[in-house]
């Protein structure tokens, strides 16, 4: 596939994690497996991909049970986990086809992996 699905891919992938476990733990679990896919594919640039993982992790806003704030407000705030997930995932969508869209063509490297020649 193009560069654009592995972005992607990196994107949803991590972004789903990161809503099981914590998103510290998600980056450690996923950082050798984005780094390592650079030796397989030659137009695979691994400072975008980086830069994809490291926003998607922080997208742990659709379950109440990712992140300790989220416990906190929802139980505040009166808000049930149904609500999480309709706020959540469209901004998750969102933030994801913005994230890889501007890691393809406007932020993150130049697409030159200089230090790997």
């Amino acid at each position: 596939g193009s560069f654009y699905t592995v972005l992607l891919a990196v994107f949803f992938l991590t972004a789903t994690v990161a809503n099981v476990i914590s998103p510290p733990a998600t980056v450690s679990l996923l950082f050798p497996v984005v780094f390592s896919i650079q030796t397989t594919n030659i137009n695979y640039h691994v400072e975008k991909a980086l830069g994809v993982l490291m926003i998607a992790a922080s997208c742990s806003v659709v379950s109440p049970y990712s992140y300790q704030t989220n416990i906190i407000i929802m139980e505040i705030g009166g808000y049930h986990a149904k609500d999480f997930v309709m706020l959540g995932l469209p901004l998750v969508l969102l933030t994801g086809l913005l994230t890889c869209t501007l890691a393809m063509w406007v932020v993150w490297g130049d697409g030159k992996d200089s230090y790997l020649s």
